[in-house]
């Protein structure tokens, strides 16, 4: 395979370890086994936004993830803030058991 092939069939987007946690990939797989339509989020254009958009039964959420202690940084919160000045519904978790009560 030549080296432009190769950099072509090369995710565009790389997965970052703190995606692979305790919270949101399992979390994912439980929404998903609830009923909800669970995507990521990515923004070329903007920093900040929240992980997951979730869907079910014409409620729309956006949710961010955290390691156990951690909180949304400065620019995640302005962006969380400008969600819900739209209307929209933002939550972030960085416990497994308290975003699944939260999408029973």
């Amino acid at each position: 395979m030549t080296s432009t092939r190769a950099a072509l069939l090369k995710p565009l987007y790389q997965r970052k370890e703190r995606e692979i946690d305790d919270v949101e990939q399992p979390f994912v797989d439980y929404a998903i086994s609830r009923g909800w339509l669970c995507e990521k989020v990515i923004s070329q254009s903007r920093r900040g936004w929240p992980d997951r958009l979730l869907i079910r039964r014409s409620r729309v959420v956006f949710a961010e993830f955290k390691r156990d202690g951690e909180t949304p940084t400065p620019q995640q919160i302005k962006r969380h803030a400008d969600i819900r000045r739209q209307g929209g519904e933002v939550v972030w978790f960085d416990n497994l058991d308290k975003a699944k009560e939260f999408f029973k």
